[in-house]
């Protein structure tokens, strides 16, 4: 013998219950009765098919977005550089400062490029607390800048096109900007620029990658396999 709760699960299942919220569901969008009851009668399957389709793909964003650390922010364009020194570009000036870590592990192996093409890379929002290796798993498997001297080039550029902290595609508003970046012995650092609010200057260092926790806010760049390795 049915139990109550029973009754009122299969209630709840049951094809006019079902039938009636997805009346209701067509009505709230928009469609008439007559289109309401012209896809009843038809059964559309293709219809019901699409629709199943959009409902799966929205909620694996959903879930997606749950367990996300990343969201996407930006393309970014890169323009063309000319010739370039990054010893001769990274010192301490008024408008920047490089730290002693940047120096060693990242200018210590870099030299003069020629002329780099335009290029893009791309840009995305940390949105939780996350460690190096968090982020790095949500990027592109291309990531890492593997030439010190073009990233410096090209980071110089992004300097140069907001050198009073304007808006950008550098974040001004003192949270970092991440990139990575291989360096000294082959190590792979995590580069941090952050423009100071209160000092009104570019702050470059480099970090070894660790599982410390940081802020959402900031904002991590993967170099795109445009770029030659």
């Amino acid at each position: 013998m049915s139990t109550t709760s029973e009754k009122k699960q299969k209630s709840y299942f049951s094809p006019a219950v079902l039938a009636t919220d997805l009346a209701k569901a067509f009505e709230r969008v928009g469609a008439t009765p007559d289109e309401i009851h012209d896809i009843a009668r038809k059964g559309n399957e293709n219809l019901v098919c699409q629709f199943l389709k959009i409902y799966r793909e929205n909620q694996r964003i959903a879930e997606a977005e749950k367990t996300s650390h990343l969201a996407f922010h930006n393309n970014v364009n890169l323009p063309k550089r000319e010739q370039f020194c990054p010893k001769e570009y990274f010192q301490t000036r008024r408008g920047l400062y490089v730290c002693v870590d940047f120096r060693d592990r990242i200018l210590s192996v870099t030299k003069k490029t020629g002329k780099l093409p335009s290029a893009k890379i791309t840009s995305y929002n940390i949105v939780k607390d996350s460690n190096n290796e968090k982020i790095r798993a949500e990027l592109s498997k291309n990531h890492i800048w593997k030439d010190a001297s073009d990233f410096c080039s090209h980071l110089a550029g992004m300097i140069d096109r907001q050198p009073k902290g304007e808006n950008g595609d550098l974040l001004n508003n003192g949270c970092v900007n991440i990139f990575y970046v291989r360096g000294k012995n082959g190590e792979v650092f995590a580069v941090n620029v952050y423009w100071g609010v209160g000092a009104l200057e570019w702050y470059v260092n480099a970090y070894q990658l660790d599982d410390g926790l940081g802020p959402a806010g900031r904002q991590a760049f993967s170099r795109n396999s445009i770029f030659a390795s």
